[in-house]
């Protein structure tokens, strides 16, 4: 089908940006009048110590700010990515970020200055100043990082290494993205064409076994071919977190990168030991899919073919919203009807146009709507992204609509729980009212492919990464080999040995954006993990979790991560949500040989 321009789309499937500003100019005043007021934060600088009603002033003066550049970076992101051909709103766009920079190189006194304040000094503050209670915890936060914040001195040399510190991440997405090439392969008819990493996933999942195995193999030579130079980066880059971690007093690198949120070491720990304790599923998930695709022997790239090939049903936008609605009635009537302004007041962009950005994502703003991006495509993996991007919507929406300003944002943490509430409804609905058996094997597939990419894998990841930031604590060499070696062996161990484990996988860790992203992978478990034990819950209508749940959506980062699970029930330091989740799977597993193998 051909591609549109925006202007032949109904204005219905578009979204309204004049709820935030009628037209460029309305945002061109706004941008000029916060450009003014961003030199006017220098006048707090050294004076938020001088009493009370000086630091209040400074808070609501940056809070103030702050709201004004989130609705005119709103805007103007919108605005870009709804025809990014457009000059007109790219330079808007262009002129955000650089308003963005200039506003954090300003306000980077803020929080340095709070903490040379001190706490006895501000609790006596909040004492005396009832308007300052509200940002109790805000400043608790920041001030518990003084025993990791250095002299002015000391803090403005590792500043001033930043971007050198940052180079290992900067060269590895170079190289990873524009300068490695990995030759042609021959498709399912036999049609020469060029391996990219952007059509990868098709090859590696075709159901021809002969194009999966050439597109591995191709892959992987090219990785192997420079596996000296992506050892040295990746061994550069876990030095240089070192250095930071040791300079600012932390334990190791991973206490640095879980610190931010509060969350203790153990929690990391917990999510590897009891994924290494449900192995057992995993291997149990590999045999089946053996037996299903008739393989006398399984080998890496043959993990990647779905068990059955996508329940292949359309789905007009207008029923998919239905079915959405229908699949959130756990939630209750106050959740539905919040939801139902995304589609009624249009804060979504359905369909793709000419020169849209591709993808999907929910935004978020205190003074604007939480706009959906999408396009569209009428298949059941397209359902599946309106239910998630709008979970995300209502997330950043409750908490909006309930949370102060400084706190209505949320953190990494505890992002994607609300997304994949979403979809986890979505699919129990779903597999409950399946027309037939292929619907259901399809539904029971898309879940068994979730948990094996989102908790065994990334929990994969989240081991080495923690094995090779302790290989150069305990000053041992950083070399590909050894990289190589530990790569491999996790691979073993997490698949079993019910699947070929072909030489080439012990490249794979080359290809990984996220190993330098310091210790963020085990989030993508931990959220998953949360996810399900909420909506298993509101889907079998337990007392009293819808209540908690909608105002887990409103706390926005009112309170640390681990503490607003638990306000759910949910104890990220006991094993207990991993294992219902993860004996689910194998519970799934055996739902799905059943139908299988059903007469």
């Amino acid at each position: 089908m051909k591609v549109k321009e925006r202007h032949e789309i109904k204005e219905k499937y578009k979204w309204d940006l004049s709820i935030v500003y009628k037209n460029n100019a309305e945002w061109e005043k706004d941008y000029s009048a916060v450009s003014k007021a961003l030199k006017g934060l220098l006048r707090f600088k050294g004076k938020m110590s001088e009493s009370s009603d000086s630091l209040l002033r400074a808070l609501k003066k940056k809070d103030e700010i702050s709201r004004k550049f989130e609705k005119l970076a709103s805007y103007a992101i919108r605005k870009s990515d709804e025809d990014t051909r457009n000059d007109e709103n790219a330079k808007l766009k262009s002129k955000i970020f650089s308003l963005g920079a200039e506003f954090s190189e300003i306000a980077s006194f803020f929080e340095p200055e709070l903490i040379l304040i001190g706490k006895g000094k501000i609790k006596k503050f909040i004492n005396e100043n009832d308007n300052l209670k509200v940002y109790r915890h805000y400043l608790d936060n920041v001030l518990r990082f003084k025993d990791h914040t250095l002299s002015v001195d000391e803090e403005r040399i590792i500043a001033s290494a930043s971007e050198m510190i940052s180079s290992p991440d900067k060269i590895h997405t170079i190289l990873n993205n524009a300068d490695i090439k990995f030759g042609n392969i021959k498709d399912e008819k036999g049609n020469v064409i060029e391996l990219t990493k952007g059509n990868y996933g098709n090859y590696i999942s075709s159901q021809d076994r002969e194009v999966r195995k050439t597109t591995f193999m191709t892959l992987y030579q090219s990785y192997k071919d420079l596996k000296n130079t992506f050892a040295e980066i990746l061994a550069a880059n876990i030095k240089a977190v070192h250095f930071i971690s040791k300079n600012k007093k932390f334990k190791s690198p991973l206490e640095m990168s879980l610190f931010h949120n509060k969350i203790d070491t153990s929690v990391y720990d917990n999510v590897i030991n009891v994924v290494n304790k449900h192995l057992d599923n995993m291997y149990k998930y590999i045999e089946m899919k053996k037996k299903v695709l008739k393989l006398d022997e399984m080998h890496i790239y043959d993990f990647y073919v779905d068990l059955i090939k996508e329940y292949d049903i359309e789905y007009k936008y207008e029923d998919a919203v239905e079915l959405i609605f229908n699949a959130l009635k756990p939630l209750g009537e106050d959740y539905a009807t919040k939801a139902r302004k995304v589609f009624e007041e249009r804060w979504i962009d359905v369909y793709e146009n000419k020169g849209k950005l591709s993808g999907a994502y929910s935004s978020f703003g205190y003074d604007t709507p939480p706009y959906i991006l999408l396009n569209y495509n009428g298949k059941l993996n397209s359902v599946s992204t309106i239910i998630h991007e709008l979970g995300h919507s209502m997330h950043s929406y409750y908490a909006s609509l309930i949370q102060p300003y400084v706190y209505h944002e949320y953190s990494i943490f505890v992002a994607e729980i609300a997304s994949n509430v979403n979809e986890m409804l979505l699919n129990m609905y779903m597999q409950d009212n399946a027309k037939n058996k292929q619907e259901k094997l399809s539904l029971i597939n898309d879940f068994l492919e979730s948990i094996k990419g989102s908790i065994y894998r990334q929990v994969m990841f989240a081991e080495f990464e923690k094995i090779i930031y302790e290989l150069e604590g305990d000053k041992q060499p950083l070399t590909e080999n050894i990289f190589s070696e530990i790569y491999f062996e996790l691979n073993k161990k997490y698949y079993g040995d019910n699947i070929v484990l072909d030489d080439e996988i012990r490249y794979e860790w080359m290809r990984i954006p996220h190993f330098y992203y310091q210790f963020y992978v085990y989030q993508y478990a931990t959220g998953l993990t949360a996810a399900f034990y909420i909506a298993r819950d509101l889907y079998k209508g337990k007392p009293g979790m819808r209540e908690k749940y909608l105002n887990f959506l409103a706390s926005g980062s009112s309170d640390y991560p681990l503490a607003l699970l638990k306000k759910l029930g949910i104890n990220m330091t006991s094993e207990e949500p991993m294992n219902r989740i993860l004996e689910y799977f194998g519970e799934q597993i055996d739902e799905f040989n059943r139908l299988i193998n059903e007469k």
